[in-house]
């Protein structure tokens, strides 16, 4: 398969969030992102009352995983970088 290219290698990838499937998707503004990226944790609406949850951008892009806190703002534990610039 090698020879065909990494192209080929690519499409067998799976994305990362999809070892996380089982946790709960939680959706966050640029602004919320951008102080997740910070380490700081934020309060996001509607977001799960406990556990571990998936983190993604506004634009759909996975940033990583989150904890909720006894308060219910959602704090960082490992975040991604795309590579992109973004702050992540």
């Amino acid at each position: 398969m090698a020879q065909e290219g990494y192209e080929a290698l690519d499409g067998l990838l799976l994305p990362m969030e999809e070892a996380l499937a089982q946790w709960p998707a939680v959706n966050v503004t640029a602004n919320s992102a951008y102080y997740l990226s910070q380490g700081q944790a934020v309060l996001v609406p509607q977001a799960p009352t406990s556990g571990w949850v998936r983190l993604f951008g506004a634009d759909k892009r996975f940033l990583g995983v989150g904890q909720v806190l006894e308060d219910g703002r959602i704090a960082p534990r490992r975040l991604v970088s795309t590579g992109s610039g973004d702050a992540a």
